[in-house]
């Protein structure tokens, strides 16, 4: 056997527990909001106070959400913050 099939085994083992499952999820989550947080941060350099208001109240609410967020919550409430990043992220740019 080669090394990636050993790998994918653990991975589909560790994906079968409640535990697992949710340190997956938390990696994802808190992975796709560091990257909000660094879009928004480069936005709000390069814009400077045209768009400071809604991009300074987006990433309060990103930081939230980095600080609330643990595996230990379970996957359900590790969605749920994902979602409310997910609304602050899109309302600070406004449609046109």
């Amino acid at each position: 056997m080669s090394g990636n099939v050993l790998l994918r085994r653990a991975q589909y083992r560790m994906a079968d527990t409640a535990a697992g499952r949710a340190g997956i999820v938390y990696s994802v989550v808190s992975g796709k909001v560091a990257n909000q947080r660094h879009v928004l941060r480069r936005a709000r350099r390069d814009h400077g106070e045209d768009a400071e208001g809604l991009l300074s109240a987006a990433l309060r609410v990103l930081d939230g959400v980095l600080r609330r967020a643990s595996p230990d919550g379970g996957v359900d409430v590790l969605r749920g913050q994902e979602g409310e990043a997910a609304r602050a992220y899109f309302s600070a740019f406004p449609v046109p």
